[in-house]
């Protein structure tokens, strides 16, 4: 927090030129509170969650919902074998757009062609 404070004293000095003295201060106080609390993340919407990215960075995502049940890979396991059919270590910047086969072409993530 960021308190301005301001003060003036006069001088009791009646030989002295200066009549009076002023002051102004900026003073900024830090106190330790959590990042997050239990509310903030039972009321997210469905999709979104925080995750610490980056070396602890805070982040606030979104994630993509599915339309349906139909086309999504059974398992983790499905999903990382068709990554690894698809994946090339030179492709284009839009590089999940370019393939023709998988399930995020199905539609049924939202993404589109």
């Amino acid at each position: 927090s960021l308190m301005a404070v301001t003060s003036a004293r006069d001088s009791s000095d009646t030989e002295s030129d200066t009549h009076f003295t002023s002051s102004n201060e900026d003073r900024i106080t830090t106190e330790t509170v959590p990042m997050l609390t239990p509310n903030n993340v039972i009321s997210l919407p469905k999709g979104q969650a925080f995750a610490l990215i980056e070396g602890g960075q805070l982040y606030k995502i979104r994630l993509p919902l599915p339309k349906g049940d139909d086309g999504l890979p059974k398992d983790l396991e499905a999903i990382a074998t068709e990554m690894k059919s698809s994946y090339s270590t030179q492709t284009p910047v839009d590089w999940y757009k370019a393939q023709d086969s998988g399930w995020y072409n199905t539609g049924l993530w939202g993404g589109t062609q």
